[in-house]
């Protein structure tokens, strides 16, 4: 129910947000980084950059959860603060660490944050909850074009050393 609801709200153009993902100022390295994740990924699917809608297609496989027999949805009261969006991070990580030691895979999907007024409908989450990330659970399709993504990473130099040595300065 709640995959072919909010695929009608995706269709119908009826996006709305639980809350802002991606802030519209974050400038560079951050924004380039985003689009090449994407590109990447439309490549895989054989989908140019230009056709607008090979990319929804694309975009409306999150709604079925990729195929996985199970998906989960993550929520939490919308009074709450950064810290508490920090633990329900953890928690959905240590979901996906217990799930690849039982020989699952996770894929976690904030995409469907941006049809929140569908998903709370179909399954019955109060307004005051927010919608974090759904998650699909599974068995990994090695098959999937999708799972052949390897996308680049910043070297763990460039990443780690100039905030290690700032707290050694403190």
């Amino acid at each position: 129910r709640v995959c072919r609801d909010v695929t009608e709200a995706a269709l119908a153009g009826q996006a709305q947000q639980e809350y802002p993902y991606f802030p519209d100022n974050a400038g560079e390295p951050y924004l380039s980084r985003r689009r090449k994740v994407g590109f990447d990924l439309y490549a895989l699917y054989g989908v140019a950059r230009n056709d607008v809608e090979g990319r929804k297609r694309a975009m409306l496989m999150n709604f079925d959860f990729f195929g996985a027999p199970v998906g989960l949805f993550f929520c939490m009261e919308r009074k709450l603060f950064y810290g508490s969006w920090l633990d329900l991070g953890m928690f959905m990580q240590s979901v996906m660490v217990l799930a690849r030691g039982h020989g699952l895979e996770t894929c976690p999907q904030e995409a469907w944050g941006h049809y929140g007024p569908a998903v709370h409908k179909s399954i019955g989450i109060p307004d005051d909850h927010v919608i974090v990330s759904g998650m699909a659970l599974g068995y990994a399709d090695k098959s999937a074009k999708a799972n052949t993504l390897i996308t680049e990473r910043v070297p763990v130099d460039q990443l780690l050393v100039a905030h290690v040595q700032q707290v050694y300065e403190l």
